[in-house]
């Protein structure tokens, strides 16, 4: 449910707004207030629509998060179609948040994605390939004295040996809002997180990083918890029996692919004024790790002088050629930029490139036009 607007700054990217019919394999995760409802699950998302409560003009798709959620609980939720146009999540699995329907605790049910705060309501936001999804309550108002963001373990060895000491990695995560209610979504050391494994704890320093023993074989599950924050999922270690699949934290075999980006304009293209590009396109082939960034850069060449786009301040800038920084626009992997005006005369090199949440970097894809 949405506590806060979310505006949109001109010139950003604008990255699938309605959900896609493509499956996709993401992992979805639910956070009660005792314990974990439902821990990380695996789950595909389907084509069509659903409804929670009955009413067809309340449909949900499939490749939502909203279907994700579904499909992962068997349909274990309610809520009430809300004014926003998407369902205000009130119950999961038994647990219920619903601060507008009665429930003066001032709870209600949050959703990330991918660690990051999500402005759309969850059957109104897309999922593609390797997203995480993640719900647990909230709170809001005089009684809450801060709203809970999640820890995440960044790293963990896959496997370990009885009583040798390993390092587990904590970050945790802070919103701030804009001048126009974009949300912005910060990552940071979890200093001070207890790090449980094997029936022990062990504290985090001030990098986030707990220096962890255990001291019997077997699979030992690591978890980490803070006051404030929203408890981690539960990462495997094998302990004293082989080298663990992946070698790390999260299930299966490491990725090691980089993520292929496909430009929808043309090399050699030639525009006139009139028809020059404003919306840049293009899409990141599935990835299994999820995407982290979008990145772009865009230059520009008139006679011999040369300009890029900076994306900060949404204009072209002076510089030598041949230079010119890449800029973020998002995560999805269907993405466009959508430019302040249609582009001027001159030559154009478009360059483009992704990477994953494993952090493998795509090679630049580049294409090259022209204005006259």
């Amino acid at each position: 449910m949405l506590k806060r607007s979310a505006g949109l700054a001109a010139g950003l990217a604008v990255l699938a707004l309605a959900p896609s019919a493509l499956a996709a394999n993401v992992n979805v995760r639910v956070e009660g207030t005792p314990d974990t409802l439902l821990p990380r699950t695996a789950t595909t998302t389907g084509t069509g629509t659903f409804t929670n409560d009955g009413d067809p003009a309340h449909s949900c798709s499939r490749s939502s998060a909203g279907g994700a959620l579904e499909a992962a609980t068997g349909g274990d939720w309610a809520g009430r179609w809300a004014s926003f146009g998407d369902y205000e999540i009130q119950t999961i699995k038994g647990e219920t948040h619903a601060s507008n329907a009665g429930d003066t605790s001032g709870t209600y049910w949050s959703f990330w994605l991918n660690y990051k705060y999500a402005t759309a309501g969850a059957c109104g936001t897309a999922l593609q390939e390797g997203d995480d999804v993640l719900f647990f309550p909230s709170c809001f108002g005089t009684g809450c004295d801060r709203e809970p963001t999640p820890l995440r373990i960044a790293a963990a060895p896959g496997s370990a040996a009885v009583g040798a000491p390993f390092d587990v990695r904590v970050v945790q995560y802070s919103v701030t809002f804009d001048s126009n209610f974009n949300a912005i979504t910060t990552e940071e050391p979890g200093a001070g997180a207890v790090v449980s494994a094997g029936g022990q704890s062990f504290a985090a320093g001030a990098d986030g990083v707990a220096r962890v023993t255990v001291g019997s074989a077997g699979t030992a599950g690591v978890r980490a918890s803070k006051p404030g924050y929203v408890r981690s999922s539960t990462e495997p270690v094998c302990v004293d029996c082989g080298a663990a699949p992946g070698g790390g934290v999260g299930p299966g075999a490491p990725d090691t692919a980089a993520p292929a980006t496909v430009l929808a304009l043309k090399s050699g293209a030639v525009f006139s004024r009139k028809r020059a590009p404003r919306t840049l396109r293009g899409t990141v082939a599935a990835d299994p790790s999820g995407l982290l960034a979008v990145k772009l850069r865009l230059t520009r060449r008139v006679g011999k002088k040369c300009s890029y786009f900076s994306g900060s301040r949404e204009r072209f800038r002076p510089m030598r050629c041949g230079r010119g920084s890449f800029f973020r626009i998002g995560d999805r992997a269907d993405w466009s930029y959508l430019l302040p005006k249609r582009l001027g005369r001159g030559r154009y090199v478009l360059e483009a490139k992704a990477i994953d949440r494993a952090y493998n970097r795509g090679a630049v894809t580049r294409v090259r036009f022209r204005v006259k």
